[in-house]
């Protein structure tokens, strides 16, 4: 079995490669990008303004029918944003995913949108598509479909179920992203398809009770000339166009709103007469609309009994030269339509008059710290009475926690025959919950809904042991340039604490501190005999090194992990540049190929080369098939051969460190055989090319005679080899599932092999990070 290996979280940062130019031998200047801020604005449908016909964002807050629906942006909304470059519409554009940041509470059409994704500077052709994730791109072009069979939940007052299924389209127009990186993209959201309100009445004096269950069907009637004409999917006419494409008819469907849970709908009454709202999503109405009949059918639920009804069915159709002449294209993009639908339900008996709920206690409350309890989950029901149901609706979701204060709304629903109705207001704070007076009691549609605030949990305790004070950690000195950083923090009477450093919180640290960098300390602390931790996140920010709070990472009982970040030390950092020697120009060990951090890291090459075997043992699976950090081979293949003796390239990588040195992810200033794509990295820096990776059998690029030169005088003018482009190269990456292959390129060509033998003689060379 494979060793295992544990690394860092927050280490996992890749260093980046620079490549040179294809027609010089200087390295060309790392390409810049940037991420412009986007400010996107919901368009409005005026008078003054026909044209945006724009009904679109996540929730509906307009009562007023005659206005159409106006919607405004949702914290968390994502658009996708595509940024052709030179503003050519046939070539593949950059995508970038933005996000809508909108403060709690705030309702406007305009809100900022970012991202963290960029692009390089330069002119550019944007548009921007919503919801992001409902957006795809075929050979046809940009395509938006909704949810498979067409059916959209709708389960509150509002329109908050329309969410992504508004689609919307903005055209930002020529963009210019200069080198300052500080524009600001405007995006005018124009909608692409259509909103339905249904209002639905009914006159119903005698009925008990009256609920719209299962769903809204639209779209179909029996009649032979009717045929489905809700559109499931569309796609954009260009991406420069303003409409959809509708599709053939056989991607066509019925629209369903379905209406869940069928006992939660909520009704307006007044009187004899109950009302609801709906909302409804459709794409435009495909074709003429000469030979279509409108179907509309709903189910009503009248004190437990079914009820269809149906509007334009085939006895009485709803047609679009007639009762609906005030749409004589069908449905059209942008625009909110309105439809006002009466059922008629006849009465039922009078129902005997219910008895008055009795007032006491409410059961089945259960407050357990880090247990199995009613406060799991944000809402559960509860075993209510024989009078009512019950359920509960915490101010937390998840489990309760030690000394804190909970809240709950818990609603009590009348069984049938029982009422809450003429209770005092002094009966309704009888409904008490664990002996906890209700801090506000209120009826909502018979309904009565209990508010309570609960005292703060007991605190947390281990019995036998002593609570360790929380308190600033001593003895770790500053980093500080030319000296030795402490790994041991000294012990206190309540823990021991060991220190690993790391340099931008990335590659560990391996020597002295450098001038001008900045170090973070990853801290072990590990708890004593007869003592324990504060279980409270807080607390543990207190233990502060020399002043700085810390980054807690995993917090137990018995110990912690805290991640320090300290200042830049004091002096000017080394810089290098590709094509420096390693680590200076009086004892040069290698050349830089790549940099990183402004110059300060980056990767060398050795000036030296062997022609050696990978194995001198032909039929050996070693799982040593890492292709993306060779010290982790080097780490593996120490497992099964602890000084390399049969493996010659490793052996000879390993001879450049101390015999002592230990291999791990991410360290600095260690000689390692590269992994098979870290030698294609290397190649794209010795041959001029941007830095990629490529699949096994094949090259990717042309050759760059005046890069090669140019990083071969560099080798030699720091007394090294000059690397041969007409060469095979091992790489430290056995072919995976191969016991007699590892992985080589040709360094003339870039080509990747795993045929040869692993007792073949190829070049080596060694890296290192810096």
């Amino acid at each position: 079995m494979k060793p295992a290996h544990y690394f860092v979280a927050f280490a996992a940062a890749l260093l980046s490669v620079s490549c040179g130019s294809e027609n010089t031998g200087d390295t060309a200047p790392e390409v810049k990008t940037y991420a412009p801020a986007v400010r996107a604005t919901i368009g409005e449908l005026t008078d003054a303004n026909p044209a945006v016909a724009t009904r679109a964002g996540v929730v509906e807050d307009n009562p007023d029918y005659d206005e159409g629906e106006k919607f405004y942006w949702h914290d968390g909304d994502m658009a996708k944003v595509l940024f052709f470059a030179d503003g050519n519409l046939n070539a593949t554009p950059t995508e970038l995913i933005y996000t809508a940041k909108v403060a709690g509470g705030v309702k406007s059409n305009t809100c900022e949108f970012t991202t963290t994704g960029s692009v390089p500077a330069g002119d550019y052709a944007v548009y921007a598509l919503y919801p992001a994730y409902h957006w795809s791109k075929d050979a046809t072009g940009y395509k938006v479909a909704f949810p498979s069979n067409n059916y959209i939940t709708f389960s509150d007052a509002s329109s908050t179920h329309l969410g992504n299924h508004i689609f919307m389209r903005a055209d930002a127009g020529e963009v210019t992203i200069s080198d300052d990186g500080d524009e600001e993209i405007d995006l005018d959201f124009e909608h692409l398809t259509s909103v339905i309100r249904f209002h639905i009445t009914g006159d119903n004096s005698t009925a008990g009770s009256v609920e719209l269950s299962s769903s809204i069907n639209l779209g179909e009637v029996s009649t032979p000339e009717a045929r489905k004409f809700f559109n499931t999917s569309a796609y954009l006419e260009t991406i420069d166009g303003a409409g959809l494409n509708a599709p053939d008819a056989d991607d066509q469907n019925v629209s369903k709103l379905e209406l869940l849970p069928m006992v939660d709908i909520p009704f307006e009454k007044d009187g004899s007469t109950w009302s609801l709202d709906c909302w409804m999503p459709v794409f435009p109405t495909v074709g003429s609309t000469a030979a279509v009949r409108l179907g509309i059918s709903t189910f009503i639920t009248v004190d437990g009994g079914d009820v269809q009804q149906q509007f334009g069915t085939d006895t009485n159709p709803l047609t679009f030269d007639d009762e609906l002449d005030f749409m004589p294209g069908g449905f059209e993009a942008g625009k909110s339509y309105y439809f006002n639908l009466k059922a008629d339900i006849g009465g039922t008996e009078e129902p005997p008059a219910p008895t008055m709920i009795t007032p006491a206690a409410i059961p089945g409350v259960t407050i357990v710290v880090g247990g199995n309890s009613t406060g799991n989950s944000n809402q559960q029901d509860l075993e209510g009475t024989e009078q009512y149901t019950a359920s509960i609706l915490w101010s937390i979701s998840g489990q309760f926690d030690y000394e804190e204060e909970y809240s709950a709304t818990i609603t009590l629903t009348p069984r049938e025959g029982y009422t809450f109705e003429g209770l005092s207001d002094e009966q309704l704070k009888q409904f008490t919950v664990n002996g906890v007076v209700p801090s506000k009691v209120e009826m909502d549609r018979g309904n009565l809904e209990v508010s309570v605030d609960f005292p703060k949990t007991p605190p947390f305790d281990v019995p036998g042991k002593t609570k360790i004070p929380s308190a600033p950690i001593m003895g770790l000195a500053d980093p500080v340039s030319g000296e030795m950083p402490d790994m041991e923090i000294p012990d206190t009477e309540f823990y021991t604490a060991t220190v690993t450093w790391y340099i931008d919180n990335n590659n560990s640290l391996d020597g002295p501190f450098g001038a001008g960098t900045a170090y973070t300390a990853l801290i072990e602390l590990r708890v004593k005999e007869g003592y324990w931790l504060s279980n409270k996140r807080e607390d543990l920010y207190l233990f502060t090194v020399n002043g700085i709070t810390p980054i807690v990472y995993n917090d137990f009982i018995n110990g912690m992990t805290l991640s320090v970040e300290f200042s830049p030390t004091e002096g000017t950092a080394v810089t290098y540049a590709v094509g420096d020697p390693w680590p200076s120009a009086d004892d040069p060990q290698g050349v830089v190929y790549s940099v990183s951090s402004g110059g300060q890291h980056g990767m060398a090459v050795s000036l030296d080369e062997a022609n050696v075997a990978w194995s001198t043992i032909y039929n050996t699976l070693t799982e040593v098939d890492n292709e993306v950090d060779g010290q982790i081979n080097m780490n593996w293949l120490r497992d099964l051969d602890d000084d390399f003796s049969d493996y010659p390239a490793f052996a000879w990588a390993h001879a450049k460190n101390p015999a002592e040195t230990t291999y791990e992810y991410g360290k600095f200033n260690v000689w390692y055989l590269p992994a098979v794509e870290e030698l294609q990295l290397l190649y794209c820096a010795f041959n001029g090319k941007p830095a990629q990776t490529w699949d096994v059998g094949s090259d990717p690029i042309s050759e760059n005679n005046d890069a090669k030169k140019f990083f071969n005088d560099s080798l030699t003018t720091a007394g090294g080899t000059a690397i041969s482009d007409t060469e095979w190269y091992w790489s430290s990456t056995e072919a995976l599932g191969k016991e007699n292959n590892a992985l080589q390129i040709n360094y003339k060509t870039g080509f990747t092999y795993s045929g040869d033998p692993k007792t073949t003689a190829r070049r080596v060379r060694a890296i290192l990070a810096f």
